[in-house]
């Protein structure tokens, strides 16, 4: 897990053309942390992990990824309430090993419609 981080770390790094010092500067951390974190040598709080996300300006499904392979939940999954009906019936969609995956995705994507639908904040 730590490897699989520190190789998205180090991808995403370097796609933004950043320098490891740049990122240090940026984070208000030393150099040799950025270096130790992408030697698999350390694995940063998810607040820091957050903080890179946004610097290197990630896209929200690349910021998820980045915490899932440091060992923390997703952003998504902090303002999900998992005790939900519609959550708990997707899940049960998802999780039906006999199911279609087409018709999984299409029967969850239809709840989320219905929901926001609900809320006035998703045009028909």
């Amino acid at each position: 897990m730590q490897d699989e981080f520190s190789a998205k770390l180090r991808e995403f790094r370097s796609r933004s053309g950043m320098s490891q010092n740049a990122l240090a500067q940026r984070v208000n951390v030393d150099a040799s942390y950025i270096n130790r974190i992408e030697k698999s040598e350390r694995i940063p709080t998810r607040n820091i992990i957050l903080e890179i996300a946004e610097i290197l300006l990630l896209q929200d499904h690349e910021r998820d990824d980045l915490l899932l392979s440091a060992g923390y939940a997703p952003e998504l999954a902090e303002k999900v309430d998992l005790t939900s009906p519609a959550f708990r019936l997707m899940a049960e969609i998802w999780t039906d090993e006999e199911a279609d995956p087409e018709d999984q995705e299409t029967r969850i994507i239809e709840i989320l419609r219905r929901r926001r639908g609900s809320k006035g904040d998703m045009p028909s």
